[in-house]
């Protein structure tokens, strides 16, 4: 047995002897019989029962007093915690504004970065128009378009989606689908049709001399017996022999070649993409315009490569192909085409850098 519940028992006992007693006192008979030990045995019970309420009262003063510093321990803790959450506040908002200057630090090392590769290509169209022994390489072109993937036109499309949202304010919860819509673009609008320049596919036509379409068909009905063509057929045989080309074959391009078909390319994709030239920012068109002449450089190096080397897209519905094809970040490999985001570089017929595609697989 406890000491405690001993102490209890004591008590029990002591109740029991007094209860006794006062039934004694106020009975009829009035006999009352004291036993000695039995006194002796109470005085000692009472002793240890005071000692024991005094040991009880101590303890519960040392108890209030432990409560009263956790108290005040907790409310120390509560103070620090708000300290630290303003702290905490204080540095996300700190460190929120070191990450936008490091962007903008890195937005303007970018831009720095493209102007330096367009000198470059100036001074290596400016020291020689023709490849010869340093022709391009398909190795390090290959790098040449990850990198132009990877880095100049994903900062272009990121900066030309935010004009677009600007607008279009729906379009931030559709931010994956745009973005795909804007690479597909651009991919149409600069990388393939500027190949079409590169490779000579960009012919325009002028007015026929007047007087020109008379004057032929006269001379060739005094030539020609039995002449019988007409008019209509007669403009189209000039209008092709007078064609000429916008651009010069690529190794011959100068620094206004890429400025013109930067600004035409430009124009063409802000006209693909919905976009109002007049309402975009000067920062916005001039990294248009970098990224472009940026493109077309790679294309130019791609076109005078042995063999040479050709951005292909593939056609919505085509089977998925390894071999040619990478599926977009967040699309399964296998099923058919849908779009393709970026083209593939293709050198006899080899994918050296697949096709990125969206696939309904």
């Amino acid at each position: 047995m406890s000491q405690k519940n001993i102490k209890y028992s004591q008590l029990v006992y002591v109740y029991k002897w007094l209860k006794n007693l006062s039934n004694s006192l106020y009975s009829s008979e009035n006999n009352i019989t004291i036993d000695p030990e039995e006194v002796k045995t109470f005085t000692e019970y009472t002793h240890q029962a005071i000692f024991l309420i005094k040991q009880l009262l101590q303890n519960i003063n040392v108890l209030t007093k432990q409560l009263e510093e956790l108290n005040k321990q907790v409310k120390l803790y509560r103070l620090q915690e708000s300290e630290i959450r303003q702290s905490l506040n204080s540095n996300k908002q700190h460190f929120e504004e070191k990450y936008n200057q490091q962007n903008q630090k890195i937005n303007i090392l970018e831009e720095s970065r493209s102007n330096l590769l367009a000198e470059l290509a100036s001074l290596k169209r400016n020291s020689s128009t023709h490849y010869q022994s340093d022709s391009p390489k398909h190795y390090i072109l290959i790098d040449k378009y990850k990198t132009l993937k990877d880095q100049e036109l994903a900062s272009l499309i990121n900066n030309l989606f935010q004009a677009m949202a600007e607008i279009k304010p729906e379009f931030r919860q559709q931010r994956k689908q745009i973005v795909n819509h804007i690479k597909a673009t651009l991919s149409v609008t600069v990388l393939i049709k500027g190949q079409e320049i590169m490779q000579g596919n960009n012919r325009e036509q002028r007015e026929l001399p007047q007087g020109l379409l008379e004057e032929t068909r006269e001379f060739l009905h005094q030539k020609l017996q039995n002449f019988q063509a007409q008019t209509s057929q007669i403009e189209k045989f000039l209008q092709k022999v007078i064609e000429i080309s916008k651009y010069p074959r690529a190794g011959e391009w100068k620094e206004e070649d890429f400025h013109k078909a930067s600004e035409e390319l430009r124009e063409y994709l802000y006209d693909e993409l919905n976009l109002d030239s007049s309402s975009l920012t000067q920062d916005l068109k001039n990294q248009t315009t970098k990224a472009i002449q940026n493109a077309l450089n790679f294309l130019e190096d791609a076109a005078l490569c042995e063999p040479p080397a050709i951005l292909l897209l593939y056609k919505e519905k085509e089977p998925f192909c390894i071999d040619y094809h990478e599926a977009a970040l967040g699309w399964h490999e296998g099923g058919k085409i849908v779009k393709t985001v970026y083209p593939a570089y293709i050198v006899n017929g080899e994918a050296k850098v697949r096709a990125v595609v969206l696939t309904d697989s």
